[in-house]
């Protein structure tokens, strides 16, 4: 029970940090248009399934729901924890969203003969579609739990038990399809880009080769985490539904998903000047700024 409540405590301070650097991310792109509005939906996913992770977590860890034996329905753990809804909607809403920049990257790659990207209206369709399906999930979820009236499970609402096995299944193979199809998409960008002709104007051609050699990266990079940190995942969820004895070996691929997301972060950190212009900005207000007892002193006097 030690080591549980001392696994709990560090992935409670892991999502509570990973929820304060994603704000910084999801503020920023706020600012920006046109491809950033993928970005921007994304650090919004990520933002919903954290929290939804971290207010599980706290709750949990708060009414020491492990040590007791009282069972629930699964209608009534709905009802005492809505926040379980955060984590499907914001997980489909990041797979979703990975797809359309891959399409973008594909398009901008191996369809535009200039290197350019979907328009702005397809942008925001594609947006659009992303949200429509995670909304889409979420009351399949909802649905799906409200169907296990007789249902009885522990006290903690773990999302596993909540969830019925099927809707699992069919999940998890959702979240493979779309993350092989990611893959697949990259794989043929790069082929493609490495055949093309380019331009055959000099000029054009080091803008076209440049601004298809940085989405491409970008893209590549997000399609990693993608495939690594959720379609992995996924299919030790899918073994797990089916195998339930390989539970202990598949929990620790789960534990990469919050990992991947971090390094999202990191990984923007690098690479984007205006971010860290934001949080050097930050953090010098944070200096400057007068300490709680400051105030305390000058009310007293």
């Amino acid at each position: 029970m030690k080591n549980s409540k001392k696994t709990g405590i560090l992935a409670w301070q892991l999502k509570v940090r990973f929820t304060a650097a994603m704000l910084v991310p999801a503020k920023q792109s706020f600012r920006s248009t046109r491809l950033v509005d993928s970005k921007q939906v994304y650090a919004i996913g990520a933002l919903l399934r954290n929290l939804g992770y971290l207010a599980s977590i706290s709750y949990n860890f708060h009414v020491s729901c492990e040590e007791s034996n009282e069972l629930l329905t699964a209608v009534r753990c709905l009802q005492l924890r809505p926040y379980l809804v955060l984590m499907p909607s914001g997980d489909q809403l990041l797979t979703f969203t990975i797809m359309s920049v891959v399409v973008n990257c594909f398009h901008s790659v191996a369809l535009s003969k200039h290197g350019n990207g979907l328009s702005k209206s397809a942008i925001h369709s594609c947006i659009a579609f992303s949200s429509s399906c995670a909304a889409a999930m979420t009351v399949a979820f909802v649905i799906a739990i409200a169907q296990r009236d007789e249902a009885l499970m522990h006290v903690c609402c773990w999302v596993a038990e909540v969830t019925p096995k099927w809707f699992l299944r069919f999940y998890f193979i959702l979240c493979c399809v779309v993350g092989s199809c990611n893959a697949l998409l990259l794989i043929a960008a790069a082929v493609w880009l490495k055949f093309k002709a380019a331009p055959n104007n000099e000029h054009i051609r080091r803008i076209y080769q440049k601004r298809v050699a940085k989405v491409l990266q970008q893209t590549l990079l997000m399609g990693f985490y993608s495939v690594i940190f959720q379609a992995i995942p996924a299919t030790g969820g899918m073994l797990v539904s089916t195998y339930p004895r390989l539970i202990p070996m598949i929990n620790a691929l789960w534990t990469a998903v919050p990992i991947g997301n971090m390094l999202v972060v990191l990984q923007r950190l690098f690479i984007d000047k205006e971010l860290r212009a934001v949080l050097s900005k930050m953090l010098k207000r944070s200096k400057t700024a007068p300490s709680p007892l400051y105030y305390t002193a000058a009310t007293e006097r």
